[in-house]
């Protein structure tokens, strides 16, 4: 629910006809950015961060918390990486001092740590990060060869 996926230009693991890029373009190829926050008054107020995921061709945006981001970074320092290895994450501060200008500033640090996240080889392939990117429906179908059918049905 709230996938909205673009078809690839040029063709991957499956053969010819096949939209999924071929598991070294995944490696090679992942991006994360936060180009776009809004805030939602049905949630009191919630700030929420529009995530974009390029992966072999393929992109896709998904919509995250700051609270998200955080649980993301818990998982990842639960791994017991090295502090070299994991990304500064921004500190939390108090609900009155987010306005639009604090909120873009939180974005900008956001889009920093996603960035560093997946420029690193070892936390590029961390099943926390692929599960906060909602990369499981395309690896999986990498793995499984299962062709262009369930990306159809992540597109809708």
């Amino acid at each position: 629910a709230g996938l909205a996926m673009t078809p690839p230009p040029a063709m991957g693991a499956g053969g010819p006809r096949s939209p999924l890029p071929s598991p070294a373009d995944v490696d090679r190829s992942m991006q994360a950015m936060v180009p776009t926050f809004e805030k939602r008054s049905v949630d009191s107020g919630t700030w929420f961060f529009n995530v974009r995921v390029s992966v072999g061709g393929l992109s896709y945006t998904l919509t995250r918390r700051y609270r998200q981001f955080q649980e993301l970074h818990a998982s990842l320092s639960a791994l017991g990486l090295s502090a070299a290895t994991l990304p500064r994450f921004p500190r939390k501060y108090s609900y009155k001092t987010q306005d639009e200008r604090f909120v873009a500033k939180r974005r900008e640090e956001l889009e920093e740590y996603l960035a560093a996240g997946v420029a690193d080889r070892q936390l590029r392939q961390c099943a926390e990060l692929h599960q906060f990117l909602e990369l499981g429906l395309l690896l999986g179908q990498i793995e499984r060869g299962a062709g262009s059918r369930g990306m159809d049905r992540a597109t809708r």
